[in-house]
This record gives structure tokens, C-alpha cells and sequence, in this order.
């Protein structure tokens, strides 16, 4: 049995509703945002029992796994996810959410504001497969999703995503993407890849995080890199360099992965990838006591020169701080020195001459 969740409904307000900017707070009758949660959030996969069989299975992921508990693919619609990541190639965190947004704003449909702010829901295949064919009555190509993209800022990617949606459109039923849902992972995986703009990497993403197939893994150079590092992996011919990431290379990662971690694998990796990003670097790391010591130490050298009857006493004296963590001493610094020379003359003067460095 799964944990509770705790969530709070808002709904749009209906015709017949007075007119307010924001829905109410309080949920329908036939309210399922529970089932929609759990249905998100993959709630019916038991992490735990994952994360045992990883820890058991891998010594890299038995390290990480205490820092980094709780990571969790989510089961996202297919299409919004498919078009996401079309627009996630050579791209940034910023820019993607940006352009998932407009294509939410502008073909979407308005859901209702909340706190002043209006929502979209994703567009349709159909409402974008439309603005796709758009053409004036002379059959010519108008302000069409194609263009219109391109001016919003999608670039090359704008070409991909028109193109796309105009083959789920017309070349395949409508719940064609689902469906794929029910094939095997190799079936799924090569069934993408005859969408415009979609790679192996862009598909095992839509397969991990939208179509059930759980033992993709995307790679990409940084997941290679981690492979070859960590798990000492090497591309067939490589001999003691990495290789290079050709379309043998990804598979044989994948197939590693997959030895690895089992019918999950994707899961997994979504730690590993996570653990190795400069972001978290820190995180879940305990914080260690760091105590500083300072010492101060004396040292007298003497010289004697006994042709001109005059001994040297050099005192250097040291100030240093010691710096520990975990009981250890981790460093140490010089942060004062001071050289005091004490010169005697043996000519009847018993007195000293002190000079200071």
C-alpha cells in the first residue's frame, strides 16, 4: 500500500459560475486528481525494492544511493513529452520550458487563471497537425506552425515538430502513441525513430518517461562518460581510450545498463545521472565539524663565530593554524613569522643587541 499523497484540487469555474479570476478550491464529485497523481508519479512502482535490488547489484549505485533516495520517473502524456524533447536538442533547461510554453499559450486550450496567472493545457495532435497544413486559398503556405515557430524562436527545431505531428495526424491512428504503451521496447523504440527529428536518445526518453518501456536508457556523453569512469566500460575497439559515441557505441551502453540494473534500468540511471551533475554535488552530504587550531612555536639556532668572538641566537618564531574535520587533521597554514636575531659579542659588553627580521 502507497503512502498518502497530499494535494489540493482547483478547479475551473464552470458557465454557470459567477465570474471570478481564480477557480474554486473546492473539488467536484467526481474529483480524480488522486488517480491522476498517482497515475503521474508512477506511484505502483515500488522504489524501494528497487533501490535494494540496485544497492545489492552495484557497488557505485550502493554509494549513492543513501544521498539520493526518491527518484522517481514520472509517466508523462506522450505527445507533451514527445515534443519536449524534440525541443530539448542542443538546447537549456530555460529555453525548453519557454518554448513547451508558448506552444501551450498559443495552441493550447485555456484552462483558467489561478492567482492572476492564466494556464493552458497542452495543445492536441489535431489542433497542432491544422496549424501545420495551413495554406490561403491559393494554396499557398500562410503563417503556418512551421513558420509561426520559427518566429517565437524554436529554429531548425520548428521544421521537427510541424513535420512530426503531421505524420501522427495522417500516417497513424489516433492513439497510435499510446499504444505503443502495449509493444515490446525495441518495437516502441524503432516506431519513434520514424518521427521527424527523433533520435535514439529522444526516443528512449519518450519510451522511459512517457510509453512504460522502463529498461530504456538514454545516453548521451555524459552518461558515457560516466560508464567509462565509474563502471569502466569500453567501446568495442576503443582499446584504452574511451571511443567515440556512434550508433554501436550507444547501444552497447544501453545494453550494459540493462545487464546491470535489470527491467528498471532507466530508473537507475536516472540516479547515477543525478548524482554526477555539478548541481548536487553536495547533496545529501553530511556536514562535517571543521575546527581550527593555532599554534605558536618557537625555535632558537645558534651560530658561533669565533673569529670575531660574536655568537648568533636566531629566534623564528612560528604561528601556525591546523585546520580538522572528522577528527582529522586536513591542512595547515603559516600565518605569522616573526625572526628575532640576538647578537653577543664576546668584548667585555655583556649586553645583548636584539633586531627584528
Amino acid at each position: 500500500m502507497s503512502a498518502p499523497i497530499h494535494f489540493r484540487a482547483i478547479h475551473p469555474p464552470s458557465s454557470s459560475s459567477s465570474s471570478s479570476s481564480s477557480p474554486p478550491l473546492v473539488p467536484t464529485s467526481d474529483d480524480n486528481t488522486e488517480e491522476i497523481l498517482h497515475d503521474y508519479l508512477a506511484l505502483s512502482v515500488n522504489l524501494r525494492d528497487l533501490y535494494a535490488q540496485w544497492t545489492t547489484d552495484d557497488h557505485v549505485f550502493a554509494n549513492l544511493a543513501p544521498r539520493f533516495a526518491g527518484i522517481r520517473i514520472l509517466r508523462q502524456p506522450p505527445l507533451e513529452n514527445l515534443l519536449s524533447f524534440i525541443c530539448s536538442t542542443n538546447n537549456n533547461i530555460a529555453r525548453i520550458t519557454q518554448m513547451v510554453d508558448k506552444l501551450c499559450v498559443n495552441y493550447g486550450t485555456y484552462v483558467g487563471d489561478l492567482n492572476g496567472v492564466p494556464y493552458y493545457d497542452f495543445p492536441t495532435v489535431e489542433t497542432l497537425a491544422e496549424a501545420a497544413a495551413a495554406k490561403t486559398a491559393a494554396g499557398e503556405e500562410e503563417d503556418n506552425l512551421e513558420t509561426k515557430l520559427r518566429g517565437m524562436g524554436y529554429g531548425y527545431r520548428a521544421k521537427y515538430i510541424a513535420k512530426t505531428v503531421l505524420i501522427l495526424a495522417n500516417d497513424h491512428p489516433p492513439n497510435w502513441l499510446e499504444d505503443l504503451r502495449t509493444k515490446t521496447y525495441r518495437e516502441a523504440h524503432e516506431s519513434l525513430l520514424t518521427l521527424s527529428g527523433v533520435g535514439p536518445k529522444v526516443a528512449d526518453c519518450v519510451c522511459l518517461m512517457s510509453l512504460d518501456q522502463h529498461a530504456a536508457v538514454p545516453v548521451d556523453t555524459h552518461v558515457f562518460q560516466i560508464a567509462v569512469r565509474d563502471y569502466k566500460f569500453r567501446a568495442k575497439g576503443a582499446g584504452k581510450g574511451m571511443g567515440t559515441m556512434n550508433k554501436a557505441t550507444y547501444e552497447a551502453v544501453g545494453e550494459f545498463f540493462r545487464k546491470l540494473w535489470g527491467p528498471y534500468a532507466g530508473w537507475a540511471q536516472s540516479v547515477v545521472f543525478t548524482a554526477d551533475l555539478r548541481a548536487f554535488a553536495d547533496h545529501g552530504k553530511t556536514e562535517t565539524l571543521t575546527v581550527r587550531r593555532v599554534k605558536e612555536e618557537g625555535v632558537i639556532v645558534k651560530r658561533e663565530d669565533t673569529g670575531e668572538s660574536v655568537m648568533v641566537e636566531k629566534d623564528v618564531k612560528v604561528k601556525t593554524e591546523d585546520v580538522f574535520r572528522e577528527g582529522k587533521r586536513r591542512s595547515r597554514r603559516v600565518i605569522e613569522r616573526v625572526n628575532v636575531k640576538r647578537v653577543r659579542r664576546d668584548d667585555g659588553d655583556d649586553g645583548l643587541e636584539n633586531r627584528i627580521d
